[in-house]
């Protein structure tokens, strides 16, 4: 490809790929938002085998002070559990797991009930949008 280094938006893109020894051009920013999203689907694993929490729902939020994504967890407390405190249980149940860099910096929010679709599946962008009214924006 000639003329990547005259052109502003290739010279962007290759400097976040690299070639693999295999000589496969792999995406650096494919790389690391799948990455990130491994990083929260373990979060939540933890979270839901925490006896506090009966549903958890992990997604980044974007904080511009430490200039990067941090996870922040909404969870559905156990009914036998107060909410206040199965906030604390899982926030400490996920430092006592994980390593520090994968604590739940951006919080823990309590709701009522998870989005979740017709199969299942948890709706990220409802959760997002809720982080967004809080004040927080969601970078994905």
């Amino acid at each position: 490809m000639s003329g990547w280094q005259t052109d502003p938006k290739l010279t962007l893109y290759f400097a976040l790929s690299f070639f693999s020894p295999s000589s496969f051009l792999l995406v650096l920013s494919d790389l690391l938002s799948s990455t990130s999203l491994c990083i929260y689907y373990r979060l939540e694993g933890c979270l839901l085998s925490c006896p506090s929490v009966l549903d958890a729902a992990v997604i980044g939020v974007w904080s511009e002070e430490q200039a990067t994504e941090l996870p922040r967890a909404y969870i559905v407390p156990s009914p036998d559990v107060d909410k206040d405190k199965a906030a604390e249980d899982a926030r400490k149940w996920i430092e006592s797991k994980l390593s520090n860099t994968k604590r739940l910096r951006g919080g823990v929010f309590i709701l009522e009930a998870i989005p979740k679709s017709p199969s299942g599946k948890i709706l990220r962008k409802d959760l997002r949008a809720l982080a967004a009214k809080e004040g927080q924006k969601s970078k994905l």
